[in-house]
């Protein structure tokens, strides 16, 4: 049994877009093993990938190298997702065979000679194709599919905290305030969705102060108690009342990506982030990059990206100021009337 490591040591959506590495291993060798190591907190998206056999945590900014020690050598193959140091030491330490990015900076020459085999990092391409291209070392056929499991325990919970009937799932929330969609066009949107589609609305729930703040800022819009879910709930149950939902309108954050890889209707509001290295992935697409270096709205069967055409929308700033506390003002002046017709055509569509 051939043994794989996949090294994915960043964000949510990071992790979850590099599920198509283990479902592409797997295709050729149904009887490999693979193996994940993501940060304390990431590996909830893996729940249930039937692809997946284990999955090893560290903490972030952790310098205890006991566990990386235990793995010395323990896999044939080791991939990494992305090309920092932290992950290149994984890698070098526990694949006997290692697969990884390097920047193109002449101080990188060290993971250039220290890998088996070193791809250099490109961002002019979505991740997911470009984590697909190191499978071309291994002679693995690339099988572009994201994806997320549904367990029926999580099917249950979702159930009991989104009430009964059919419903379309809004998720606002964002750790950072350049991703954020102001609430009044949240309010704004859920108002039309239910006026003119006849559909209820449903609000995710989710931890954190600042996402506390921005659920309270759309109930001051007037949104109702009533149109959130019950309670937070774990991504596992996330991903299966996403499931459950007509369609899932979120920012950039996980969520859009998780409605993606499920096959539903799926529009994402996006402001400084390159759709084209970051949006959500249309699962079956084949070719390169299914969407344009450029702004605006940008369509892939079941998926919808809402963005400002403007020159500089897709800066891949962290808002207008570069810091994560700032406004992005693509972002601030993205009217609900742009959003709706396009989740209206998103649901109406044959394709969807």
């Amino acid at each position: 049994m051939r043994t794989y490591l996949i090294v994915a040591l960043r964000y949510l959506g990071d992790v979850l877009l590099s599920t198509a590495l283990a479902r592409s291993i797997r295709e050729a060798n149904p009887d490999a093993a693979v193996d994940y190591l993501v940060f304390e907190g990431s590996g909830e998206v893996l729940a249930g990938n039937p692809d997946i056999r284990n999955v090893h945590t560290v903490r972030p900014g952790s310098r205890d190298l006991v566990p990386m020690l235990r793995r010395w050598n323990r896999y044939d193959v080791s991939i990494g997702v992305n090309a920092s140091d932290r992950t290149a030491l994984q890698l070098i330490a526990s694949g006997r065979t290692s697969v990884g990015f390097a920047d193109p900076r002449p101080k990188e020459w060290w993971k250039k000679r220290l890998f088996t085999h070193c791809s250099v990092y490109d961002p002019g391409k979505h991740v997911v194709e470009l984590l697909l291209g190191q499978l071309a070392h291994l002679g693995i056929p690339p099988v572009p599919e994201v994806r997320v499991s549904v367990r029926k325990e999580d099917l249950a919970a979702a159930r009991e905290a989104a009430g009964e009937g059919e419903f379309l799932l809004l998720h606002p929330y964002t750790r950072w305030r350049y991703k954020k969609w102001p609430p009044e066009r949240w309010a704004e949107l859920s108002r039309r969705i239910e006026r003119e589609m006849g559909t209820r609305v449903l609000f995710t729930v989710a931890p954190g102060e600042f996402e506390r703040r921005i659920r309270e800022e759309i109930r001051a819009c007037g949104v109702g108690e009533d149109r959130f879910v019950r309670r937070e709930l774990t991504l596992p149950r996330l991903a299966a009342l996403v499931s459950m939902a007509k369609a899932c309108v979120g920012v950039d954050t996980v969520v859009p990506h998780v409605a993606a890889a499920l096959g539903k209707c799926t529009l994402a509001i996006f402001g400084p982030t390159p759709p084209w290295r970051w949006g959500p992935w249309p699962n079956g697409h084949a070719g390169g990059n299914p969407y344009p270096r450029r702004g605006g709205i940008q369509r892939q069967g079941n998926i919808v990206i809402v963005q400002k055409d403007w020159e500089c929308a897709a800066c891949d700033r962290m808002g207008c100021d570069h810091r994560r506390d700032s406004e992005s003002r693509c972002l601030v002046e993205l009217s609900a009337d742009e959003v709706y017709p396009e989740l209206l055509g998103l649901v109406a569509s044959p394709e969807s």
